[in-house]
């Protein structure tokens, strides 16, 4: 009989957060889902707080709504440059190389997120935007449709979503209350 592993080593090895997953990437938990103070509780006890290079931080805590903790995530990584090169967004080395792509796909995928997610036909809008943060947006959602808005004064305006009728699959986080 062939086992499993001939040796088993109980030391972490990664700076990743596994038990994150199921938040972000595979969305079991979040938003206007069951358990969301249990993984808002699975978050704050993980074993690595960093958030620079390929750490998923910024996705989770948005995935769990947590604007303030995403709006801090986001003023310290995009500090996060290198004196050595003439681009600012030459970022790293944060763990491999110059330029580190990971650190700078994980600033938009955590901004994305912060300003829409999707849950089957759900489009979740801003469920995870900063108090007092304004902007302008549009961004691509599940169904062939895009969602284009501005925020301003805590309020989204000027909202299009195509194909119309996606409309009523929107919730403004904004205005609406989350469940």
């Amino acid at each position: 009989m062939i086992g499993f592993a001939e040796e088993v080593f109980s030391a972490r090895s990664n700076v990743e957060n596994p038990e994150l997953y199921p938040v972000y990437p595979y969305r079991v938990y979040g938003l206007d889902r069951p358990d969301l103070e249990m993984a808002r509780d699975t978050y704050h006890a993980r074993l690595s707080t960093d958030y620079f290079g390929w750490h998923q931080s910024g996705m989770q805590a948005a995935c769990l709504g947590m604007a303030d903790e995403c709006a801090k995530i986001l003023e310290v990584n995009l500090k996060n440059k290198n004196a050595n090169f003439r681009f600012p967004i030459m970022w790293g080395p944060n763990y491999d190389w110059v330029p580190d792509q990971c650190h700078g796909s994980n600033l938009i995928n955590t901004i994305q997120q912060m300003l829409l997610q999707s849950d089957g036909d759900k489009i979740l809008l801003a469920p995870a935007w900063p108090k007092g943060w304004e902007v302008d947006f549009k961004l691509h959602a599940p169904h062939q449709t895009t969602v284009a808005a501005s925020i301003r004064n805590g309020r989204i305006e000027n909202l299009v979503v195509t194909p119309k009728e996606r409309e009523k699959d929107v919730i403004n986080f904004l205005a609406d209350t989350p469940k």
